[in-house]
């Protein structure tokens, strides 16, 4: 099962043209808090704390791939600007 996330979260980040994202919260916030189900308002406040993905995946409960995946969910909702390092 882990080698399955895994492959698995190597390809969503190679799908989404992804390595070592960045994550920030646009200001302001055009979209509302309370849309949010608990665990996104974790991973919110996860990337609000950290923003590189790595400590992000390493304080989630979460699985790496379901984080990255709620990540990138945030991301076209438009609570959270993801960046990549150029």
């Amino acid at each position: 099962e882990g080698l399955r996330q895994l492959d698995e979260l190597r390809h969503v980040r190679k799908t989404r043209s992804i390595e070592n994202p960045h994550f920030s919260v646009p200001a302001p916030l055009a979209v509302p808090l309370t849309a949010l189900s608990p665990t996104e308002l974790t991973l919110f406040q996860l990337a609000l704390n950290f923003g590189a993905l790595q400590p992000i995946l390493d304080a989630s409960h979460q699985t790496d791939l379901e984080t990255l995946q709620s990540l990138l969910s945030l991301a076209d909702r438009s609570y959270l600007n993801l960046q990549t390092p150029e």
